[in-house]
């Protein structure tokens, strides 16, 4: 009736949102976590032992891979998050910065407009 304690101590891993590269490299130690811990869930099926013992390190080792699961989930958002707001701000730039050449533009004209108003003479 022994647990290995190697496999019971499998920490989870807490996330921050620091920026893309960062929540890839976490995404991708997630990812290798997973992976033990979906190794381990194996090991304890083919563990010896009595049933409820093994039933409740599955239990337990299931609950990590959720946790796990999840963290992965909740990067991969941020990353889709950070990429959407990246390309709306550049689409806010685009228009603003081509609003801006038109009125320029636009002022040109009016400018030369004005100026060959001013150098007719109208006699009547």
């Amino acid at each position: 009736m022994q647990v290995n304690s190697s496999t019971s101590s499998s920490a989870v891993t807490s996330t921050s949102s620091s920026g893309g590269t960062d929540n890839a490299s976490q995404i991708a130690a997630l990812q290798k976590q997973l992976r033990q811990l979906t190794q381990q869930l194996k090991d304890v099926a083919n563990s010896e032992g009595d049933a409820k013992t093994k039933q409740k390190r599955a239990a337990l080792l299931q609950t990590q891979i959720q946790v796990v699961q999840a963290q992965i989930s909740a990067l991969q958002q941020q990353q889709q998050q950070e990429k959407t707001d990246k390309a709306a701000k550049v689409q806010q730039t685009k228009p603003a910065s081509a609003t801006s050449q038109g009125q320029q533009a636009q002022k040109k004209n009016q400018d030369e407009q004005n100026a060959l108003g001013q150098q007719i003479d109208v006699y009547v």
